[in-house]
């Protein structure tokens, strides 16, 4: 009993309690608010000169959003967004990066990471957190309810022993009196009165004399449970406790002497019973080793209160593991939401309306053209294509790649004012409608005044727009070379 009498004495107990704070959500909410649309923001006031009463009318459908049981804590978090402290988060998403589709795509995972977050913590709280809080107070109450017997809470001072030798040594250490304590149970097997001359707890253990309700006294207790000092150094943790009730269990003895079945710790007198014989002494368990209450290993007492004690540490030690792996989580969704929030740096490009109205050049207009002009270098030449031939009667008349590229690259630009884009392609004629139907190559019309196509500007009106399809200087080269390839075949 030593050891058990030992681990219950250990007080005060100070476990760790909880120690997850929820920074690293709040950061997260802070992204996520920084990472909305102003539309959004501008809904929550910043100042004091602005109304924050919530609508007398929040039955009214839609509700407004002064309704919305989160709206203090939007809005606290849209004024924490103001904070100088806080001017780098609210300023990285680049100018309009919000109400893009990109940016709206990105602010509903970081909306969806603040709420994993959020539900991570709360459950934290109300399920890990009560467990790392209350250990060290349910320790107390076990241990204390173990070593006195169950006392009556709140205690008004220190424990009050609830076993107390009353009659014999026999009464006092059977029946409903055997195991209500670890002190009550040491003192049946310890104690020393006029019946018992040894020492049968070592010899350290003075003899109280006198008979058996002198040799039980307050004081007398406190001193035997004392003598356990020195023969135990307990640890606490579940292991532990469960290896010292095992052990406890172990040392019982189950045996009839005389005219009694009786279940004992220590060694019984020759009629069975605890008391009243020189040279030994025991406690009698038999009433309480069959359990009452369902799940329970037996009804002694102080076993079931170490029991209780055994699982609590179990359970401090799964609450740690999940306070660790929370945090951990907390960490990793941190980091995502940040690592998302970062691309909204990143300015959408603008659009290039020089290399939209490019002219629209037919690589098979082109390479027509030049065929005119076989087996004559003159003409070919100053019709700018590109003659291949042995002399100036005798050779093919093909597209120059080269002049077609300076002339795509040229045509995107013309005079205009100084420090103004001048106006390139077809839009170059304005409302000319007479330039604009005039602007042919050859038979081939390059621009026509007309109203717009799919995938043009303005299709209802009518303006001066390209005569054909449009082709980049990629797809302009490539098909010019092809069909330079159909020439040679």
């Amino acid at each position: 009993l030593c050891s058990l009498v030992e681990l219950c004495k250990k007080t005060p107990i100070n476990l760790p309690g909880s120690s997850l704070l929820d920074d690293d959500v709040q950061a997260i909410e802070l992204i996520n608010m920084s990472a909305s649309t102003d539309e959004w923001q501008n809904q929550f006031p910043t100042t004091d000169k602005v109304s924050t009463e919530k609508s007398k009318d929040c039955t009214k459908q839609p509700k407004p959003i002064n309704c919305h049981e989160k709206y203090d804590k939007w809005r606290a978090k849209r004024i924490e967004l103001e904070a100088a402290t806080h001017k780098e988060i609210k300023q990285t998403p680049a100018k309009g990066m919000q109400t893009t589709a990109y940016g709206r795509r990105i602010q509903t995972q970081i909306n969806d990471i603040a709420k994993e977050a959020q539900a991570i913590y709360d459950n934290y709280k109300a399920e890990t957190a009560p467990v790392l809080e209350s250990i060290n107070d349910k320790l107390r109450i076990h241990f204390g309810d173990a070593l006195y017997g169950k006392q009556n809470r709140p205690l008004s001072g220190n424990p009050v022993g609830k076993w107390a030798a009353t009659r014999t040594h026999n009464n006092d250490c059977s029946g409903a009196n055997a195991g209500r304590s670890l002190r009550g149970d040491l003192m049946c097997l310890c104690a020393q009165d006029d019946t018992v001359t040894p020492h049968m707890c070592g010899d350290t253990v003075t003899a109280a004399g006198g008979n058996w309700q002198q040799a039980t006294v307050g004081g007398v207790i406190e001193g035997m449970a004392s003598k356990c000092a020195g023969k135990a150094k307990p640890d606490i943790n579940g292991v532990y406790i469960r290896q010292a009730l095992a052990d406890f269990t172990a040392v019982l003895k189950s045996h009839t002497q005389g005219t009694i079945d009786a279940v004992v710790l220590g060694t019984p007198q020759t009629d069975g019973s605890c008391g009243g014989q020189a040279s030994v002494a025991c406690v009698d368990y038999t009433a309480a080793v069959m359990p009452k209450d369902q799940g329970k290993h037996n009804d002694i007492k102080w076993y079931s209160e170490l029991t209780d004690a055994a699982k609590a540490l179990d359970s401090y030690l799964t609450a740690v593991e999940n306070q660790r792996a929370a945090k951990k989580k907390i960490q990793n969704l941190k980091q995502e939401a940040n690592s998302l929030f970062q691309t909204l740096k990143v300015q959408e490009p603008a659009t290039n309306t020089a290399i939209l109205q490019l002219p629209r050049i037919d690589p098979l207009e082109l390479k027509k053209k030049c065929e005119q002009f076989h087996n004559n270098s003159k003409e070919c030449t100053e019709k700018g294509c590109k003659w291949k031939g042995t002399d100036e009667t005798t050779g093919t008349c093909d597209v120059d790649e080269t002049k077609v590229t300076s002339q795509t690259n040229a045509a995107g630009t013309s005079d205009g004012a100084a420090g103004a884009p001048a106006a390139t392609g077809c839009a170059r004629h304005g409302n000319d409608k007479t330039a604009c139907e005039n602007d042919k190559t050859g038979d081939k019309q390059n621009c026509a005044w007309r109203k717009g196509k799919d995938g043009e500007d303005d299709k209802d009106t009518e303006k001066c727009r390209n005569g054909s399809f449009l082709v980049s200087k990629q797809f302009t080269l490539s098909m010019a070379a092809s069909s330079l390839s159909l020439v040679a075949i």
